[in-house]
């Protein structure tokens, strides 16, 4: 049974949510190559912990398409997360669109984890995920992404809805590349958009640390 659009999104999202919620005092909750170079432009972490992070999150994620692979029978993986663009969705659109759903994401992070907030409620991680989980929900469904399902269908099909770091390692197992260029543009033009805060940081609802430190 393919899952729908619904299933993927809030599972992705979730799933993302918990594992902020559970590694939030090991490094501040750093999963997303986008969000760690979004602290590094900010001036939040150094140089050499963004590059520390950003290698283990790509091996994070090789180590995760390695598993998925091997847990999925041949026939049901189609190309496993592959993401690529709909048929009537250019490049720069598709580029467009990523960096939109990136914005939206890293927005959230600096937000919700702005010690000078005094109006931030509830938790901050759930607030991550479901930003993950909209954004998922509006790009898959509306405007970016076909998983394909046989060599003649279409569908809207996933797993589950993998980081940019994740879509690297994806490719590497399954040698697909169409594309890709979009979701590490969007990350590079990320990178070099500055955000503007105070430097204490990360200390709303467990999201602990101040990345005034370095190594």
């Amino acid at each position: 049974m393919t899952p729908s659009i619904v299933q993927i999104a809030l599972s992705f999202g979730l799933i993302v949510g918990t594992m902020v919620q559970c590694i939030c005092h090991i490094s501040g909750g750093h999963i997303n190559p986008a969000v760690t170079a979004g602290m590094l432009v900010a001036g939040k972490i150094s140089v050499l912990r963004a590059l520390l992070y950003i290698v283990m999150q790509c091996a994070g994620g090789i180590a995760g398409a390695a598993v998925l692979k091997s847990v999925t029978p041949e026939g049901l993986n189609s190309s496993l997360g592959q993401t690529m663009l709909h048929e009537k969705v250019t490049p720069v659109q598709g580029t467009g669109v990523e960096f939109l759903i990136t914005f939206v994401l890293v927005f959230t992070v600096f937000s919700v984890c702005d010690s000078n907030r005094l109006d931030v409620k509830g938790s901050a991680p759930l607030a991550i995920g479901l930003s993950i989980t909209a954004c998922h929900l509006w790009a898959v469904s509306v405007l970016l992404l076909s998983f394909c399902c046989t060599s003649v269908l279409f569908s809207y099909r996933n797993f589950i809805k993998l980081t940019n770091c994740i879509i690297a390692s994806v490719c590497l197992f399954f040698k697909i590349y169409k594309h890709d260029h979009s979701f590490f543009m969007s990350l590079l033009l990320k990178f070099l958009k500055r955000y503007h805060h105070d430097h204490s940081f990360y200390t709303v609802d467990g999201i602990v640390a101040d990345f005034s430190y370095d190594l």
